[in-house]
């Protein structure tokens, strides 16, 4: 089972404004070319398609995507 070593803290960005050191600015992280790590909580800004710290493969998109409203 993977396990998060906390190796990934460092080179992580937050979700909070740009103003304190986070993603911010209003626009979507994956749009920013950050992955998401969902065994560690943390944004990356990585070339490669697995976490450096627990393995875990990196999620490059939303979950899901907003259906168009049928007029």
């Amino acid at each position: 089972m993977n396990k998060c070593k906390s190796i990934c803290a460092r080179s992580s960005a937050t979700a909070g404004g740009s103003d304190r050191g986070g993603l911010g600015g209003g626009r979507r992280p994956y749009d920013m070319g950050y992955k998401l790590c969902t065994l560690c909580s943390v944004w990356l800004k990585t070339g490669g398609l697995r976490c450096g710290c627990c393995g875990t493969m990196l999620r490059s998109r939303k979950r899901k995507r907003r259906k168009p409203k049928a007029s």
